[in-house]
């Protein structure tokens, strides 16, 4: 069992003066069989109150709101969470005899088609098409989701700044380049065009081997595998999830699980907006 400590922080700038402003943070950790919250702080430049609601996948949204004239606003978060782990990193899963079966079932497919369907992040086209591996019959999910990782590792190199939250799985492959976001929605295109559900998760990484994404939110996907439930899988680090993963919400994909997103009322559409994340282990 670890005991985190969690700061997050975003700092919003604005050229104009905002009049009015809702803003809605998913920046929480969410509670489940691995993981839970033991406490959080809230604190915002305008000093107001922040209240909570469940989006409609049950996971808790913080929301700002003011009719204060500001120009900046500065929100963070300190939390505590427990966390042990679900499955071991090193745990080798056991493949299910009828995992190809139940994949190519209809009732399974109607279940789950939510982490089956494409969207417009997870769509690769046909121009695109060729670099999707297939799953030969008969091969364990969690073998063909390990492999996955490395083709994904020889097709992405991560680096900052070539994309932007708006970037789809098409335009990652044609950029050759991205992060945590941008491999696990690759990662997501691949395992939903194969029959296997997949869905974006946000959250919070403890990186000891320092790694990509621990000093923001971190993305990965959770993989659904017949006899062990849903698994989480980095992409960006090439893993199998672990007790340094922090999970905050999942979706389908980014959309369900940006960190911020508000309405405003000023004369300008640019901002700046900055998050910064540390995480100790208390």
């Amino acid at each position: 069992m670890n005991e985190y400590v969690i700061t997050y922080q975003a700092q919003n700038h604005y050229p104009e003066v905002v009049t009015e402003g809702i803003f809605d943070f998913m920046v929480l950790p969410c509670n489940d069989d691995s993981q839970v919250v033991t406490a959080t702080e809230f604190s915002n430049s305008l000093e107001e109150q922040a209240f909570q609601f469940k989006n409609v996948y049950g996971f808790d949204v913080t929301r700002l709101r003011t009719d204060k004239k500001f120009d900046a606003l500065d929100f963070s978060v300190k939390i505590k969470v427990r966390k042990r782990n679900a499955i071991s990193n090193h745990t080798k899963l056991t493949a299910s005899p009828d995992e190809d079966d139940m994949l190519s079932q209809p009732d399974f497919q109607l279940d789950h088609h939510l982490y089956l369907t494409k969207t417009t992040y997870t769509n690769i086209t046909n121009g695109h098409r060729s670099l999707i591996p297939i799953k030969e019959k008969g091969m364990p999910i969690s073998t063909f989701i390990h492999e996955l990782m490395d083709h994904i590792q020889d097709l992405v190199q991560y680096q900052k700044g070539v994309t932007t939250v708006q970037t789809t799985a098409d335009q990652v492959l044609d950029i050759k380049g991205g992060v945590c976001q941008d491999f696990t929605h690759v990662f997501l295109a691949m395992c939903r065009y194969n029959g296997i559900p997949a869905r974006y998760v946000s959250g919070y990484l403890n990186n000891p081997h320092g790694n990509h994404d621990d000093e923001s939110m971190h993305a990965w996907l959770e993989a659904l595998i017949p006899g062990y439930g849903w698994v989480g899988y980095d992409a960006a680090n090439r893993c199998k999830t672990d007790i340094n993963y922090i999970k905050v919400a999942h979706g389908v994909d980014y959309r369900d699980c940006a960190p911020l997103k508000g309405v405003i009322k000023t004369n300008s559409l640019d901002q700046k907006t900055e998050h910064n994340v540390t995480i100790t282990i208390q």
